[in-house]
């Protein structure tokens, strides 16, 4: 995903592997936020994180039927 991909689906659930630890953590699921600067925005479990970009290894929509 591009930066501009993370603006596309905002609002949608998506699940995100990083690289490094961000907050003593690399996998993230929850809705998508959008981007902040250089960072992607989620929401997991009622709390905004911010990733950087260039620390995510893998990103993927989830969809929910």
């Amino acid at each position: 995903f591009g930066l501009a991909d993370y603006v596309r689906f905002a609002g949608h659930d998506a699940k995100i592997q990083t690289r490094e630890p961000v907050g003593a953590r690399r996998k993230f699921n929850g809705r998508l936020l959008g981007v902040e600067g250089d960072s992607v925005r989620i929401e997991q479990d009622g709390v905004a994180v911010e990733i950087p970009h260039a620390q995510i290894a893998k990103a993927n929509l989830v969809y929910r039927f």
